[in-house]
């Protein structure tokens, strides 16, 4: 489940997933991620890493944000269970 700002606000399920992306793509153009300061704290079963993204489309600086990402080791797989981005404020 995606909780996110522009609506719908409650994304649930990979497709749904993936079309909310789609949207963010379609007004911010395409670019890469890249990621900095990651730091990533894990046990056999639970995962839990943040760290700052940097986004934009191709060209351009993009602009960075705050990640946190929670995860789960479920059936040998590790799955995302909690997702968050964040513009810094200032």
């Amino acid at each position: 489940m995606l909780f996110d700002v522009p609506p719908p606000t409650t994304v649930t399920g990979l497709a749904a997933y993936r079309t909310q992306w789609q949207l963010f793509w379609d007004a911010q153009g395409r670019g890469p991620f890249d990621v900095s300061d990651l730091a990533v704290t894990a046990d056999r079963d639970v995962a839990f890493a943040h760290g700052l993204l940097r986004v934009g489309a191709a060209g351009t600086e993009g602009f960075r944000v705050r990640l946190t990402v929670g995860l789960r080791r479920t059936g040998g797989r590790w799955l995302i269970t909690h997702e968050h981005h964040s513009v810094p404020a200032g």
